[in-house]
């Protein structure tokens, strides 16, 4: 190791050609940000409905990660980051380093006081759990899914060590997460379970609630040599009450018996530090995040976990005020820097607690650490390259035509024509998996649909003065209705009809035709269309907030095109059925379609018309909205068309149904003004 680190000589990143291009990006970061913060609400309510959706007895879903910290995201060019879960099992707290706790945790640094294996030793350890306590999980019926076969009798310690790999393997099949395992079996080399669900990769990870902080944690809340700091004493004594801290089921890599060990997880205060930080160190952060991955991805040595942590320590030494004159490119010239550093030292403190390095040693070659050099021996140059390619990307400039003028321009442009789209997507989203989750419970008992309503109205409350979470309540009445849950609907303080636009009106009475459709209520269904038709003002479609079609809808027995597309969803994802989306325009279509099929059928004329217009407006759908792909209104436009064509087919009726040519994937060419 010494041999490699003396290796290490890197140019100064002084360089100023890096610094014309600092407006610009200042400027671009700007409206990110202010798109992302427009949408916080939806997304984490969209967090706390899935969490709130899984009424199971057993796990706790958490998510975690990049997707729920209030960070400034900026992914490459057709990137997308995992959804990460953290799967608590509920009821039980683990004590830290003592016997009176029925289960307990005891740090390596307590069994192995002398050890020189590493100094991360802080923070991993064994989980024990006494006689007593082992006979109470086994005689339960919902814990001896997870601990019957999960512990094994340790005669030095006089109690029983939970296996972390069996632990692992227990907690995700009794999770309730559809999703297929990218690994048949568990490992302690990390604490999740990486998996595909019908459209993301997931990460699950399963852990246990410790009952406090531990002592080596709580230096982190006395550490303050300055006044004026983002995290401050008072908040954190507040962040110690409040944000639990978890073990999680991974080793210490350079421990032999790290398949005995769990680690302390610090995921909940992290997502606590990211609501807490200011405006410019979010931004600075999200854009030295995106260069690090873009420079340095292919070398297996540091990870955006370790940059995250160079960024706490930062905002913990440098006092609020200094962050509002601080220019982006001195930023992140100086967060290289420390990554420099760390290089040369073979250090990373860990953030929270003392006496812990978290540099990856063992993963350290002479491959890997010339990657590096060679990336830092031009530095100014490599910055200013992959800035300029992600704005090129995200405006729509060519790189030889960036100046300040046209991307000032190019901005302004962004904001008026695609924020619109980019909040009706969020909402679709949202809309979405509040109505799959309520029918989702409703399917096994009325009495679970009417928690879950519940549920929902809890969460609701928590945003009723969002104008944007507002204009989805009508929607979410309209389902319960349907389902006969609740007498006493969704409200909000927020009045959806003073702020509703002509696409917000014409998007209701889409849904609400689509619910009575589902019902079968063929009067209640040509009232709406009427009133829906009444709205439309321009030939082109009106994509607002848009109505997704699960494995629910099977229940469509009499739409044969509708069913189609589904069982073409289930062939191609292994027999689950990727929900999708439809644009109101297109919905409004196939309904008036649908409800005279009866006479179209035998008017093959007729119905060669009908598909022309639906034709017309798939022709006219984004690729891109509410997603972009295969969560697409094109791609659900197309596959509909596909699935007339199948119907037709099989009626052998005299009509031909083109349909237009897409690969939908469009994901590549994904801007960080999409949502994906």
């Amino acid at each position: 190791m010494s041999r490699i680190r003396t290796d290490l000589h890197f140019d100064d990143c002084s360089a100023d050609d890096f610094e014309d291009i600092n407006t610009l990006l200042e400027l671009y970061l700007d409206e990110l940000d202010s798109w992302q913060r427009e949408v916080d609400n939806i997304r984490i309510m969209h967090h706390d409905v899935w969490k709130g959706s899984r009424l199971s007895p057993l796990i706790k879903q958490h998510r975690a990660g990049s997707r729920v910290e209030k960070q400034t995201r900026i992914l490459p060019t057709g990137g997308q980051t995992d959804v990460d879960y953290m799967f608590e099992v509920t009821g039980i707290e683990v004590r830290c380093n003592e016997h009176q706790g029925s289960i307990y945790f005891k740090s390596c640094a307590c069994q192995d006081p002398g050890s020189t294996k590493s100094n991360m030793c802080n923070t991993y350890g064994r989980i024990y759990v006494c006689k007593s306590y082992k006979l109470f999980l086994e005689s339960h019926d919902v814990y001896a899914k997870i601990f019957t076969d999960a512990l094994s009798f340790d005669e030095k310690e006089d109690a029983f060590l939970l296996i972390p790999a069996k632990f692992k393997e227990n907690v995700v099949k009794n999770c309730g997460l559809d999703y297929q395992r990218n690994e048949v079996l568990s490992s302690t080399k990390s604490p999740s379970i990486s998996g595909q669900g019908a459209l993301n990769e997931y990460d699950g990870v399963p852990c246990l609630k410790l009952f406090s902080w531990p002592q080596v944690a709580m230096t982190w809340v006395k550490r303050q040599k300055q006044s004026g700091l983002c995290f401050h004493g008072q908040w954190k004594s507040e962040i110690v009450q409040r944000a639990p801290l978890f073990l999680v089921p991974t080793g210490n890599p350079m421990d032999d018996e790290q398949h005995l060990q769990f680690r302390l997880s610090f995921s909940m205060v992290e997502i606590a530090c990211f609501e807490q930080i200011s405006p410019p160190m979010r931004k600075m952060f999200g854009i030295v995040k995106y260069l690090f991955k873009a420079m340095f991805s292919g070398s297996n040595l540091l990870s955006s976990y370790h940059v995250k942590t160079l960024m706490l320590w930062k905002i913990d030494q440098i006092p609020l005020d200094d962050w509002e004159t601080m220019k982006t490119t001195d930023f992140i010239k100086g967060m290289m820097s420390e990554i420099r550093q760390t290089l040369r030292t073979s250090n990373i403190p860990h953030f929270f607690v003392e006496n812990c390095n978290i540099f990856p040693v063992h993963k350290v070659t002479e491959q890997n650490v010339l990657e590096y050099t060679t990336i830092f021996q031009n530095l100014p140059k490599r910055l200013k390259e992959n800035v300029g390619m992600l704005l090129s990307q995200d405006l729509n400039i060519p790189h030889s035509e960036m100046c300040l003028n046209l991307s000032a321009i190019k901005l302004q442009d962004v904001h008026k024509t695609r924020l619109d789209a980019y909040i009706s997507g969020y909402l679709t989203r949202l809309l979405s998996v509040i109505t799959f989750s309520i029918t989702e419970n409703y399917t096994v008992s009325s009495q679970m649909g009417e928690d879950s309503v519940k549920e929902m109205k809890r969460i609701f409350a928590k945003y009723d003065n969002d104008h944007h979470i507002s204009r989805i309540i009508p929607m979410v009445n309209s389902n319960i209705r349907r389902l006969k849950l609740c007498p006493k609907l969704i409200r909000s303080r927020v009045s959806f009809e003073s702020n509703s636009s002509s696409k917000d009106k014409m998007s209701r009475l889409v849904h609400e035709a689509f619910e009575a459709y589902t019902n079968e209520d063929r009067l209640v269904v040509k009232d709406y269309i009427r009133k829906a038709d009444s709205l439309r003002q321009s030939p082109d479609p009106t994509e607002g907030i848009g109505i997704s079609v699960t494995k629910h809808h099977k229940c469509l027995h009499n739409d044969k095109p509708i069913l189609n597309i589904i069982h073409f969803l289930e062939n191609e994802n292994n027999g689950r059925c990727a929900r999708f989306y439809l644009a109101p325009e297109l919905l409004l279509q196939h309904m008036k379609m649908q409800l005279q099929m009866s006479s179209l059928i035998i008017n093959a004329p007729a119905l060669q018309e009908e598909i022309g217009k639906l034709h017309t407006i798939v022709e006219k759908l984004s690729h891109k909205e509410p997603y972009l792909g295969r969560l697409s209104y094109r791609f659900a436009g197309v596959y509909l068309l596909k699935g007339y064509r199948r119907f037709v087919c099989d009626e052998q009726l005299p009509v031909r149904v083109p349909i237009p040519l897409d690969e939908f994937d469009q994901r590549r060419f994904a801007a960080n003004f999409n949502l994906r």
